[in-house]
């Protein structure tokens, strides 16, 4: 009886440190600028596209590789949910990446959902991505990132970033409010990143060099508060 109530109250507590991290991730995500707590309950801002069963391409790939490393991170955890455990054993450890949105990555993205504290729905939108860069940003006191060629072009580069991500939301609010082309938020570098950092360096007086080092960012953050989500 007494070993019935210790492991309740180990379930317990170890709930409601997942419902605390939770709160901070996006508590990290408002303080960042990724999400404006106005709109923080909102699914889908702008044009990213929504992910679910049926999707497929580049974007897939690229969330399937997000679930891989929460997967791993399960793999090594010291306390894994059942649910957790029952995926980890269905994919073998590791979802296979294809680009497509099967039954695994909907079970995948349930589960992430799951434990973010987060409407399990198995879609993936916005406010998903958003939900992931708070989980893994740390707010203000390092400072802000320098992206450099290792992250921009490196055996890395399709890997994605939970900093990267944020500068996309982050170019995506700036170049909607200028009416320019939308960017996808995916964590990685890509070509478009790219471009529409080069826009924003150009239209702030700053050498065009389509990597978002820090002074790129410090600009960004001077601009945030006077831009508003679509």
């Amino acid at each position: 009886m007494l070993a019935t109530v210790r492991t309740v109250i180990r379930v317990r507590a170890s709930g409601l440190q997942a419902l605390a991290a939770a709160i901070a991730c996006l508590c990290v995500a408002c303080c960042l600028g990724a999400v404006d707590p106005a709109f923080a309950g909102r699914s889908d801002l702008g044009s990213q596209p929504i992910l679910g069963p049926g999707s497929h391409g580049r974007l897939v790939v690229d969330w399937q590789r997000v679930l891989n490393a929460w997967l791993d991170q399960l793999r090594t955890s010291s306390a894994v949910s059942r649910g957790d455990r029952q995926l980890l054993t269905k994919f073998h450890g590791r979802l296979r990446v294809d680009g497509v949105f099967g039954s695994a990555t909907e079970a995948a993205t349930i589960g992430w959902q799951h434990d973010a504290y987060v409407p399990a729905s198995g879609v993936v939108t916005l406010r998903t991505w958003i939900t992931w860069i708070g989980s893994h940003v740390t707010c203000c006191g390092a400072g802000y990132p320098d992206f450099t060629a290792v992250i921009a072009d490196g055996k890395n580069s399709r890997t994605p970033n939970a900093y990267v991500a944020w500068w996309q939301v982050a170019l995506g609010r700036w170049s909607q409010q200028h009416g320019l082309r939308a960017v996808t938020v995916n964590g990685v570098y890509d070509s478009v990143t790219g471009a529409a950092t080069v826009r924003f360096q150009r239209s702030v007086g700053l050498k065009p060099t389509g990597m978002a080092n820090k002074g790129t960012w410090t600009k960004m953050a001077k601009a945030r508060n006077a831009l508003a989500l679509p």
